[in-house]
């Protein structure tokens, strides 16, 4: 199974990719719309998941001394 931080690294290392597809694909003469279309729609959803997992880092990451301080309030 896949580490929350491993996940997260292969997302952001997919967004990168998807980047440099983009900037390679304007950097041709004639640049085509549908692919440009689809690399943008792709680059959106990674983003979207990198935020979700960072969301989920986050939460998963509380530390327990944190939470027994608060139930102790």
């Amino acid at each position: 199974m896949m580490s929350l931080d491993t996940r997260y690294d292969a997302l952001v290392e997919k967004h990168r990719s998807i980047e440099a597809k983009l900037a390679d694909e304007m950097r041709r003469p004639l640049p085509d719309a549908l692919v440009l279309q689809r690399l943008k729609r792709q680059k959106l959803l990674v983003k979207d998941d990198i935020h979700s997992w960072e969301r989920l880092m986050a939460a998963v990451r509380v530390t327990p001394r944190r939470e027994a301080a608060e139930l102790r309030t």
